[in-house]
């Protein structure tokens, strides 16, 4: 990469390709050699250009490989943009083995907190050790229109403390503006690209392929690890020695409070969201500026079991606004988490004493700890003791003491908008800002935005101007506004605000006149006339200048309007819209005036109403109604339809049911043609049953009426049909059967036809018929049979009819036949086969 010229990265570095660790070490130590700036304003320089990189592949090293290559390589800070992914969130054995080094081997070990936020409890490891640095994430970006952004604010990917009960992260950096979606790219951070491709989408800076924007902790950390690189770099130029307890307390000590941390100064307004605050590179690296801020105390020492306190002296000058103190040591590793060697701050003014309380929803004490003083007491000595709370006999622990002083607290102010007082409809014009620090020390991410409804181009967005540095600095943005079409006069609004914990925002108010031609205004979008109205009004006028003439229109039959023009130089006109629901179906109906100028654009105001049917009145039930012994098909008669509104008469629906509440009517006729009487269908009703039966009308317009009060009749009892009558049996009309036939029996839904070889004998049944007639197939020839019937419905049957004989086939005509009569039994034979039965008398 351009950016990463020759003697960038040490000897001995592993050399690989991969997008993510090219954009992290480009935040750290980007040289800007291969990139021009960008809009001139930005560009792509990492933290420390000047560092020297040392590159371990932890896919072809274990992380106590690489840490010993650190060690034998003489590498004292490390950045970790990665994290465990089994068992993430605990303090295990490798998290102890990394808590080690940096303890042993004096090593500083930055780790990003991880992108499992926003959640509790969810730093990763190793970001959950006692001895690293753990950073969190900010939303921090700078594209002027991002929406919906808090610049500042803890990024909702950021993983949040505690971690086995301490407080983490120690601190946060700018980490882009989400994590987990698209905006990845669009607002996360810039910095350099593994492959330069030459797109230009919202995945590349636009600028150049050389760069893509990312976000996460993984961006944060490096911020804090380059920050670690120039504070090397300032104790190798000025010749002093800086161990990993002091890279912590200068870290801690000089951090930004943020809105998103705690409210205790005695906790050094941390939270379990953002640690500490926000990174101050710049006071971290121990420069200040002249009576905004000052370094009062850096010492260190050593505590044991023997030596358990150690008290050091300093002097706080007067014009003191905000003391700092940090105590900071590199614990032993292991005890799960939990400080082995536990060591506590205390400040004495002289008057009164402060302790360090841990923050909210944090139940066990770090390695670091930081109060704050409000306002205090100057021009006197104060003291700083460190304890060791219960040595062991063996017991030794270093510690760092760091005492800042801010003289100044960060105050914002408009100090001038920069703007015409007066526009043409649409013309493009700017508007400057100049925000300045009027307070002293630092005012983090200062935005400023430009409220102006009604306006285009840039009206509503928010700019990032920066870091306002000292007292008097001054920042300006400038926004691109078009002017409203309509004439009149507007406000702009000039919101500035800042990141800092409690730093007030400042707003300012501006007017602006647009003047030019005619313009259009009216009092309302819409007229609703709901269910009953028939008549509303509304205004229009000449809202710009000269003289506004306009015609109106509307595009409904049902929709009237008066006057349908008129002219204003400036006075309202009243505009009378009248609406007829005569005619119309319910519904809701929507139309639209049309108000055509002679200057500009139509307008319109959308006429709403609804139209509702009443339904018809009520049927009432005539008959039958109380009655008994109704047939199984009764006809049904209501009243005649009638209806309020007059609406034809378009279907009717009748009810029968054997209950009054008609839970499941045994017959409903559906939407039935507009009829006033209906009969029953047959198969329906039962016998010696009581039914309830209803009905109700449908208007012409889709609206149904209440059903009628219902009514009862009983149906007749069930009666059998009577005797059949006219049997009559064929007599040899057909050769192999006997044929039956009767006259048909009102109410008979069935037959039954009973056979006997003698007229007194025993009538057997021989079949059934839904017809009047019947064929007995099992029949001998020439032999003769009785035949009667019976009329059957569901209540039973008839009794028997007249009997009538009949016999199947005879000798043909002009034949002769040869008869044996068997003596004694009657039997008739014919050619050897029994023929049938006579009766005789004699011998």
């Amino acid at each position: 990469h351009p950016d990463f010229p020759s003697g960038t990265f040490a000897p001995g570095s592993d050399t690989g390709s991969d997008a993510h660790g090219t954009h992290v070490a480009g935040i750290i130590a980007a040289r800007n050699s291969g990139s021009v700036d960008i809009s001139g304003v930005y560009d792509c320089q990492g933290m420390a250009p000047s560092a020297t990189l040392y590159v371990v592949d932890l896919d072809s090293n274990t992380y106590i490989e690489a840490f010993n290559r650190f060690r034998d390589n003489g590498i004292v800070a490390s950045n970790h943009s990665w994290g465990f992914t089994y068992d993430p969130y605990s303090y295990d054995s490798r998290t102890e083995t990394i808590d080690g080094y940096a303890d042993n081997e004096d090593f500083t070990i930055v780790v990003a907190a991880g992108n499992d936020g926003p959640g509790s409890g969810t730093i990763t490891n190793p970001a959950t050790g006692k001895n690293v640095i753990t950073v969190g994430a900010v939303r921090y970006v700078t594209d002027d229109d991002t929406p919906g952004r808090e610049l500042g604010g803890v990024a909702e990917y950021s993983s949040r403390g505690p971690a086995q009960g301490r407080l983490k992260p120690d601190l946060v950096a700018p980490g882009g503006q989400t994590w987990f979606d698209y905006w990845y790219y669009k607002y996360g951070v810039v910095s350099l690209d593994e492959f330069p491709s030459g797109n230009t989408d919202d995945e590349a800076w636009p600028e150049s392929s050389n760069y893509v924007r990312m976000s996460g902790t993984s961006m944060a950390a490096p911020h804090v690890t380059g920050t670690i690189g120039l504070m090397l770099d300032q104790a190798n130029v000025h010749g002093y020695e800086i161990d990993n307890e002091s890279i912590k307390a200068m870290l801690i000590a000089t951090t930004i409070p943020l809105d998103d941390g705690g409210s205790s100064p005695a906790s050094g307004y941390a939270s379990t969201d953002v640690g500490y605050g926000l990174v101050n590179a710049f006071n971290a690296t121990r420069w200040y500026y002249v009576g905004e801020s000052e370094e009062l105390l850096w010492g260190g020492g050593s505590l044991s079991y023997w030596d358990t306190e150690d008290e050091w002296e300093f002097y706080v000058p007067s014009g003191v606004k905000r003391l700092m103190v940090v105590l900071s040591y590199d614990d032993q590793e292991g005890g799960g988490g939990e400080l082995i060697d536990d060591l506590d701050l205390e400040l004495d003014d002289g008057v009164a004493c402060y302790y360090y309380f841990l923050p909210p929803g944090v139940s066990e004490e770090s390695p670091i700890e930081k109060i704050i003083v409000e306002n205090p007491r100057t021009g006197v000595n104060w003291k700083a003791r460190v304890r060791f709370v219960n040595p062991g006999i063996l017991s030794s622990q270093d510690y760092c003491i760091y005492v800042y002083a801010l003289y100044k607290l960060p105050q914002l102010s408009i100090t001038s908008v920069s703007y015409p007082t007066e526009v043409s409809p649409g013309e493009d014009f700017s508007v400057s800002v100049t925000v300045e620090n009027t307070g002293g020390w630092i005012a983090a991410g200062v935005t400023v935005r430009v409220i102006a409804s009604g306006f285009g181009g840039q009206a509503g967005w928010t700019k990032y101007v920066g870091n306002l540095m000292y007292e008097g600095s001054s920042a300006t943005a400038t926004f691109h506004l078009t002017a409203p079409d309509s004439p009149g006069t507007y406000d702009l609004i000039v919101n500035v605000d800042g990141i800092n914990r409690s730093i007030s925002s400042v707003s300012t108010s501006k007017r602006i006149t647009v003047v030019g031609n005619p313009a259009l205004c009216k009092s309302t979008s819409s007229l609703d006339f709901g269910t009953s109205a028939t008549t509303k009004t509304f205004e229009v006028w000449n809202c710009g200048g000269g003289t506004l003439s306009y015609t109106i229109s509307d595009d409904r039959t049902w929709i009237s309007v008066s006057p349908t023009s008129g002219s204003s130089t400036g006075e309202h006109d009243t505009i009378t819209v009248t609406v007829n629901r005569s005619g119309l179906s319910p519904g809701h109906y929507t139309g639209t005036v049309t108000i055509d100028p002679n200057y500009g654009a139509n307008q319109t105001v959308t006429v709403s109403m609804d139209v509702v049917n009443n339904p018809p009145n009520t049927p009432t039930n005539l008959s039958p109604c109380g009655v008994t012994n109704v047939s199984l098909t009764p006809t049904l008669q209501a009243s005649a339809f009638s209806d309020p509104d007059g609406d034809s008469f378009a279907n009717s629906q009748w009810q029968v049911d054997d209950s009054s509440s008609f839970p499941s009517p045994v017959w409903d006729s559906g939407t039935y043609s507009p009829v006033t009487s209906v009969t029953v269908p047959s198969g329906v009703l039962n016998y010696s049953t009581t039914y309830w039966w209803r009905v109700r009308y449908k208007d012409g317009r889709g609206s149904w009426s209440d059903w009628s009060s219902p009514c009862s009749f009983t149906t007749k009892a069930c009666t059998p049909p009577s005797v059949p009558q006219n049997v009559s049996a064929s007599d040899g009309t057909y050769s192999n059967m006997v044929r039956v036939t009767w006259n048909a029996v009102s109410g008979a839904t069935r037959y039954e036809v009973y056979r006997a070889v003698e007229k007194c004998g025993t009538y057997v049944k021989v079949g059934e018929s839904t017809t009047t007639t019947y064929d007995d197939t099992n029949v001998d020839a020439c032999r003769i049979y009785w035949y009667t019937a019976r009329a059957c419905n569901a209540c039973g049957c008839s009794s028997d009819s007249v009997p009538d004989s009949g016999y199947a086939g005879s000798p043909a005509p002009g034949s002769s036949a040869v008869f044996r009569v068997e003596r004694g039994t009657g039997n008739v034979y014919t050619d050897g086969s029994y023929y049938g039965q006579c009766y005789y008398s004699g011998s």
